[in-house]
């Protein structure tokens, strides 16, 4: 048993050990824009049409025309 407890405690202290980031760690910048590039309204647009048929694929719109036919609990909410 003693074997086993040594065991159990060695690998949990390399996996505690592991996961330390170190005492030099510095969370990067990020650059992010000052402005949306798109006008909120363009993506409204966008995201409240058929926007599946942007891809012009006829195995897509049949997939999304059956589950919309076909799913009662989506007809509901809405």
């Amino acid at each position: 048993m003693p074997r086993l407890a040594v065991l159990i405690l060695a690998a949990a202290a390399v996996t505690a050990t592991g996961c330390t980031l170190g005492p030099d760690y510095a969370r990067p910048g990020v650059e992010t824009p000052e402005k949306w590039r798109v006008d909120a309204a363009a993506v409204n647009d966008l995201a409240d049409g058929a926007w599946w048929q942007q891809f012009q694929d006829p195995v897509l719109d049949e997939l999304v025309q059956s589950a919309l036919q076909e799913n009662l609990d989506v007809r509901i909410a809405a």
